[in-house]
């Protein structure tokens, strides 16, 4: 009975587990999505006018996309480096500015590329 009773346990909650699951990996997308938005799009965004994807552009020749969210292959300790202490015109933020725990949300963010999101439909493309 206590084995019936497990089981069934098993196959309710398993599902509402991994809903959830998925459901928080899309609240963290999100998160990391406004983050970039908000801190990040200005220079790293799609079009001209974006100085850190223009210089992506030209250092890397379009042997990568230059657009970040295009990129999928960032580690978050890049990134983390890169917001704490800037690279070269990019400044860098302060931990009141951009938590580590923010850092982590938009780290995350550009670990799932994509042909285009929100974030970066704003011009002409970028690679």
């Amino acid at each position: 009975m206590i084995a019936k009773s497990f089981a069934f346990a098993l196959l309710v909650a398993a599902p509402a587990a991994l809903m959830a699951k998925g459901t928080s990996d899309r609240a963290s997308d999100d998160r990391g999505a406004a983050l970039f938005a908000y801190h990040c799009a200005a220079c790293h965004g799609e079009g001209p006018g974006h100085p850190g994807t223009q210089a992506l552009d030209y250092r890397d020749k379009g042997a990568a996309p230059a657009l970040l969210t295009r990129r999928g292959d960032i580690p978050e300790e890049l990134v983390a480096y890169a917001i704490r202490n800037g690279v070269n015109a990019m400044p860098y933020f302060r931990k009141t500015e951009i938590s580590d725990a923010d850092i982590r949300a938009i780290a995350a963010f550009l670990r799932h590329p994509s042909v285009a999101r929100p974030s970066d439909r704003n011009g002409q493309g970028a690679r």
